[in-house]
């Protein structure tokens, strides 16, 4: 029975495989420099680690950039075969499958230098307002904290946006994660005003980016597999390092 599964998932990935080969595989993503990023190079971290990755095993991918809301739901109908740039929660486990990490980085937050702000622990964000992006997870314990009622928040459809909102003073706070926070003002602001951004060194947490497959599409499993099978050649072989070392400041 063993040998049997064996070579079923042989076969499987396979025929996979040599489907896919004749087609592109189709993501839709979102902009969220410079881990995804419409402009760029290679448009960004995380789709040079998946096209390398899919290159391993024969798979062309083109990507389709949307609002966050949209990418998610187009892939969650199965009108895209995946969608980039997603962390884990329990509401897109019942939609998608998750592949291994594709990126990770602190999610700290950001707040201005005259703004003193001591973080360990999310009482110290009583009667704070603090800026979040829709459809964005920022882990179990801040949104219970949020659900609580410990502390305020205003919705914003990107990052960038609740940067401004720091400056003008509608907000005190706003979690992103590092490298894209820093991103976001070194490309954006002048000298002058980039100075007077800072972040809290003490992280909510890691966030873990994966490529999600939707569980709407007979596909998806053997897709994962292979998705998986290439991730790890290319941290095997050392070009996931190189990759990675392109778009993220050490």
């Amino acid at each position: 029975m063993k040998c049997f599964l064996v070579a079923f998932a042989i076969a499987l990935a396979s025929f996979s495989s040599a489907v896919l080969s004749g087609e592109p595989l189709r993501l839709a993503v979102f902009e969220y420099p410079s881990f995804l990023e419409q402009d760029a190079e290679g448009l960004g971290l995380e789709p040079s680690v998946v096209s390398a990755a899919f290159e391993q095993v024969d798979i062309d991918v083109e990507f389709s950039f949307y609002p966050a809301a949209r990418a998610i739901k187009m892939a969650r109908q199965g009108d895209y075969d995946g969608t980039l740039g997603w962390v884990r929660s329990e509401e897109r486990e019942r939609h998608f499958f998750f592949s291994d990490p594709v990126a990770e980085a602190p999610l700290v937050f950001f707040h201005l230098t005259d703004f003193s702000f001591a973080w360990k622990e999310y009482d110290h964000l009583e009667r704070l307002e603090v800026g979040t992006v829709i459809d964005y997870y920022y882990g179990a314990e801040f949104h219970e904290a949020q659900d609580a009622g410990r502390f305020e928040t205003d919705v914003a459809a990107h990052d960038l946006l609740n940067l401004r909102k720091l400056l003008g003073g509608r907000i005190e706070l706003t979690p992103i994660n590092l490298y894209v926070g820093r991103y976001l003002i070194e490309r954006n602001f002048d000298s002058e005003t980039a100075r007077r951004f800072t972040h809290n060194p003490t992280p909510l947490k890691v966030s873990v980016h994966h490529l999600l497959f939707p569980r709407a599409l007979e596909e998806s499993e053997s897709r994962l597999e292979l998705f998986n099978e290439g991730l790890r050649k290319i941290k095997e072989s050392g070009q996931y390092q190189e990759i990675l070392e392109k778009y993220v400041e050490p």
